[in-house]
């Protein structure tokens, strides 16, 4: 899944999940791109499920945007989450 949101001051996030399943393996990772004019930021979170656990897309999803936002400010964290929500993106 890919999305783009547009943020403050000419500023754009583009969110690709990823979600592997694989010999009992089971994660979620998010790659979280943020482009301001030509310069951009790429962060990376990584959600993984135990294997006693239900594998679910929607709470790994959530789980790993997290870690990836975890080093920004937080308006743009905020801006982010609503810009996902706008666009409808479930998390749980």
């Amino acid at each position: 899944m890919k999305l783009q949101i547009k943020l403050a001051e000419q500023s754009e996030a583009e969110i690709t999940f990823f979600h592997i399943r694989r010999d009992g393996h089971q994660s979620t990772t998010a790659i979280v791109t943020l482009f301001n004019g030509p310069e951009f930021m790429k962060l990376f979170g990584t959600a993984s499920c135990h294997p006693n656990d239900a594998y679910c897309k929607f709470i790994g999803r959530r789980v790993a945007l997290t870690k990836a936002l975890s080093s920004l400010p937080r308006e743009m964290r905020r801006e982010i989450w609503e810009g996902l929500k706008e666009k409808g993106v479930r998390f749980f």
